[in-house]
């Protein structure tokens, strides 16, 4: 159970640096 919650925090890391990535590319 721990390591599953502990997946779940990373892919969502993972897919907000993807978002503030894409957000940042797109302002220049």
């Amino acid at each position: 159970e721990f390591s599953e919650l502990k997946r779940t925090l990373i892919v969502e890391v993972e897919r907000l640096k993807l978002v503030r990535a894409k957000t940042t590319c797109s302002k220049f």
